[in-house]
């Protein structure tokens, strides 16, 4: 499977070399793909970043509460 791809892209790599205006579609083409690829991965980093923060101050939220409630009840008691 892998051969047939690694085929197929020096196919088309040929292909591209023996026609220069396909070749600059392919790099226009794969440079939007990575500008594309690029755009997702940064959405991605920035949801994970979110996620982690809002899962942090919900902890913190948590754990301040706790030991507010404890510190209640050792007081009263």
């Amino acid at each position: 499977m892998l051969c047939k791809l690694m085929g197929e892209a020096l196919y088309k790599v040929n292909y591209c070399y023996s026609s220069p205006s396909l070749l600059l579609l392919l790099l226009s083409s794969s440079s939007q793909l990575v500008v594309v690829l690029a755009a997702a991965a940064a959405a991605a980093v920035v949801v994970v970043v979110v996620v982690v923060v809002v899962v942090v101050v919900v902890v913190v939220v948590v754990v301040i509460v706790i030991v507010v409630v404890v510190v209640v009840v050792v007081v009263v008691n």
